[in-house]
């Protein structure tokens, strides 16, 4: 099972425009930032736009145009864009080799969308070979700073001990901070664990509480196995468990 994110599935015009939201700049100097840097930093921004701004408008050829000077700069939203093209197809032949490629050249400047593109690229063995220690590697670099996609992808295959040793507490872990991003697959996997005492203790209330979370997320599934843990739950751990469920809610969506 592979998490992807609802922006995953976005059709790529979209996903271009996410990545403008990042602005493409150099570092900055010791004693501030020269005239001409600042300049340079403008043009090379409203370059990066214009490629949005073509892609926006189903002009892959001009956008790619506009990006890959800049990925060849070493601008890793630019390197990102570029992969989208080539992985997807817009504008030129499908080329998942080719994708993975600058993928992984944003990647290792931190791009966290690269970096869990990347690490799915490894787990399917799309353009590189399968690797799931990689996929792993990858996962856990933007699963640090906060990725929902990499937290769930890293609880998953550490839960089922693919690609690093199985560890149900750091699955848990994981978990939890996916869940917390809204992620209700996250939430239905904490209900297993606690139900089955996996990393955690055997608790049906937190099972019924996750269940509940997972539910109210999206997890269809979520509603049958609440309606059998009803049949044997006392009303009052029931409702304790609802009440835990509705906080957690309260404190974690807007």
């Amino acid at each position: 099972m592979i998490h992807r994110p609802t922006r995953l599935s976005l059709i790529l015009p979209l996903m271009l425009a996410l990545a403008a939201c990042t602005t493409v700049a150099d570092p900055p100097a010791r004693n501030g930032v020269s005239k001409k840097t600042a300049i340079d930093i403008k043009a090379r921004n409203e370059q990066f736009q214009r490629g949005v701004t073509a892609a926006n408008q189903g002009d892959f050829d001009t956008a790619r145009q506009a990006w890959l000077p800049l990925a060849n700069a070493g601008y890793s939203d630019a390197q990102y864009n570029l992969g989208m093209m080539y992985r997807l197809g817009k504008g030129v032949e499908v080329d998942n080799r080719i994708a993975a490629q600058w993928y992984e050249r944003s990647a290792q400047q931190g791009h966290t969308v690269a970096q869990f593109q990347l690490g799915v690229m490894y787990q399917e063995g799309q353009g590189v070979s399968r690797n799931d220690k990689t996929a792993v590697m990858w996962y856990r670099k933007c699963a640090e700073p906060g990725d929902p996609g990499c937290q769930f992808n890293l609880a998953w295959m550490t839960y089922r001990g693919i690609g690093t040793g199985k560890d149900y507490v750091s699955a848990a872990n994981w978990f939890v901070r996916a869940a917390g991003q809204g992620v209700a697959r996250a939430a239905g996997y904490l209900g297993v664990m606690y139900a089955l005492g996996q990393g955690t203790p055997v608790d049906n209330t937190l099972s019924y509480m996750w269940w509940t979370i997972a539910t109210e997320l999206g997890e269809k599934k979520g509603i049958g196995i609440l309606a059998s843990m009803e049949e044997t739950m006392p009303p009052v751990k029931l409702e304790f468990a609802r009440q835990l469920a509705r906080e957690w809610l309260e404190k974690n969506t807007p």
